[in-house]
């Protein structure tokens, strides 16, 4: 009971407290949005700082260390006086566009209600992004990730190297609570959503503002992909607040707003690699303002002071900054992981299945279109005024194109990278059709919009599973189907007994979410990304060596899943996992079999020791 009333006061305490203190005691203006980005930017380079020291990361370590800056940040604060910080700019009052504050409500409400029932519901956040949390949350330590030594995978199964910022903030909310519970991330999330609506209208401009609000509410990818608890929430608020730092910039150059924006396009790189070109976009934008080139070197410094540390880790440990990703063969990288993303660009390439370039268009126009055709009409018509918009939302939407033959989740769920872009639309598009609504265009607007925010509310409950779902002949809880049986599917009683079986033996798996599920029940599992078994892939292996191989390096059992895509096609020209497909498996269910390494229908098998 105790920690659940603590939990709200740590959680504050971590992430928002350090950033308000921070700008507090550099004399930047007060903002919200940038105090939360600023805490976790703090937050997670504390965490490398005491990972690198070897010290533990637990609550009293990582909270002392906190403390002990916001004592700092604070102490600064108490030499300086009085002086007053400067204030942020008052967006001013909402008077003529309250009707659209009910499209907008049930925009957030949408995101509320799948972060509150449905928690992390991302296909990846269970062994990836909160996995990470978790893993961190049980063992106190970081120097596992990302994986790219054979023991490194006993932790974490993916070739990560993208920054732990989302998976530091569920780490201090879980342990603010003491203990793992899914439930304790939804402030995290919630925060997220409340934020990027308050930028995304502050972009827009004052008499703007809701109507921002409820064409963002009009698409339910933008709703899902700051919902589904990934990465893509924090890349639009970062990306969002940049530019609207740096527009404060250019009306008040003294007032502070540069180093915020730094601070925003900073943690944005740290948010995902592929957000290393924020500060990119950030330096056009100030050349489009004219700013001097002082600007330039500090706005890229503080950037550089939040993002690098991040990079130059990855740098050392891997010998890769943007590890896995080895850009044609230039930088080092994990080979199988290599041929697996070779097998998804395959698969979703449009030159193989050209109908994906019509189920694109299909998606967009049915997800999408909302914030998009009003943001890309506004950039038409605007000019060089909005330029820098227009080249973020043009960048997001290029990055998405790149993205689409990585992503192993198919079309449907590539699209939450565009969050970002949807954002950007929105606050375009209000901004153009503000001045032009007038009368009972303003209320047929507004109708047309709640009508839009509805639909889009209930279709992102139900993303990305089933876009096209006709929810209102649906069951209401319908949406929640997937995410049961994933939820039945991990907690099988299969896998503590494999754990126990296999006791310090190891267990081979092809599937991550097999490995999260084992390493749980304390089961020594490897995927195939470990470098401990890359002798498989290399061609030619002959089975019952290579069998011999595997035992002799301490492994029993191997499990695979079944009707799996990418996997039959990685696995189809490769000699050992047909011979093994072809042997009788200890255990047979729908989506895996497992085998066991010492059956007497395998070749020169014998009892473990």
């Amino acid at each position: 009971m105790l920690n659940v009333l603590l939990f709200p006061v740590l959680l504050v305490a971590g992430l928002w407290l350090p950033g308000w203190l921070l700008g507090r005691a550099l004399r930047l203006p007060d903002t919200t949005g940038g105090a939360f980005l600023g805490s976790a930017a703090i937050l997670l380079n504390l965490l490398l700082i005491l990972d690198a020291g070897g010290i533990a990361l637990t609550l009293a370590n990582i909270g002392g260390a906190l403390g002990a800056l916001s004592g700092l940040f604070a102490g600064i604060i108490w030499r300086q006086g009085r002086q007053r910080t400067p204030a942020a700019r008052t967006p001013g009052p909402v008077r003529r566009w309250d009707l659209f504050w009910l499209p907008a409500g049930i925009g957030l409400a949408a995101i509320t209600v799948r972060a509150s029932l449905d928690p992390l519901s991302g296909f990846d956040t269970p062994f990836r992004w909160d996995f990470l949390a978790q893993q961190v949350f049980r063992t106190g330590r970081m120097d596992f990730y990302p994986a790219s030594e054979s023991g490194d995978f006993l932790n974490y199964a993916w070739c990560d190297g993208i920054a732990p910022l989302v998976s530091g903030l569920y780490l201090w909310a879980y342990l603010s609570l003491g203990k793992i519970a899914a439930w304790a991330t939804i402030p995290v999330v919630v925060a997220q959503a409340v934020l990027l609506f308050q930028a995304m209208g502050n972009l827009a401009g004052p008499p703007a503002r809701p109507l921002a609000w409820a064409l963002a509410a009009g698409s339910s990818v933008l709703l899902w992909g700051v919902a589904m608890g990934q990465e893509t929430g924090l890349t639009a608020l970062c990306l969002c607040l940049m530019l609207l730092f740096l527009e404060r910039h250019g009306e008040a150059p003294g007032a502070g707003w540069l180093t915020w924006a730094g601070v925003a396009a900073g943690t944005g790189a740290l948010a995902r690699e592929y957000a290393l070109v924020y500060p990119v976009l950030g330096v056009l934008a100030l050349r489009w303002q004219g700013a001097l080139r002082a600007d330039h070197r500090r706005f890229i410094a503080t950037a550089a002071i939040i993002a690098l540390p991040w990079y130059l880790r990855n740098w050392f440990k891997t010998g890769n900054p943007l590890w896995p990703h080895e850009l044609g063969g230039l930088l080092p990288g994990n080979a199988v992981q290599t041929s697996y993303y070779r097998n998804v660009g395959e698969i979703h390439s449009f030159l193989a299945r050209p109908e994906l370039l019509g189920a694109l268009v299909s998606l967009l126009l049915a997800l999408t279109l909302v914030p998009l055709v009003p943001g890309v009409v506004a950039g038409w018509t605007t000019g060089l005024k909005a330029r820098p918009k227009i080249a973020a939302l043009a960048t997001v939407f290029l990055l998405w194109l790149w993205s689409l033959p990585h992503t192993s989740g198919g079309p449907a769920y590539s699209l939450r990278v565009l969050t970002p872009a949807l954002a950007l639309g929105a606050a375009l598009g209000a901004g153009f059709l503000a001045p032009r609504l007038q009368g009972g265009k303003r209320l047929l607007l507004a109708g047309l919009l709640t009508v839009a925010a509805i639909d889009a509310g209930v279709r992102s409950l139900h993303l990305p599973i089933n876009p096209y779902v006709p929810w209102w002949r649906e069951p209401a809880h319908s949406w929640r189907d997937f995410s049961r049986l994933a939820a039945r599917w991990r907690d099988q009683p299969q896998w503590a007994a494999l754990a126990a079986a296999a006791g310090p033996r190891l267990i081979l798996v092809s599937d991550l979410l097999c490995h999260a599920s084992l390493v749980r029940h304390g089961a020594h599992a490897l995927p195939f990304f470990s470098p401990e078994v890359h002798f498989l892939f290399r061609g030619g292996s002959d089975f019952p060596a290579s069998l011999n191989q595997l035992r002799a390096l301490g492994f029993r059992f191997v499990v695979l899943t079944r009707h799996n895509t990418f996997q039959d096609r990685q696995l189809a020209g490769n000699d050992f996992f047909q011979a093994l497909a072809a042997s009788p498996p200890v255990l047979e269910e729908p989506l895996y079999r497992v085998y066991d390494l010492y059956s007497p229908a395998l070749p020169a098998a014998a009892l473990p020791r």
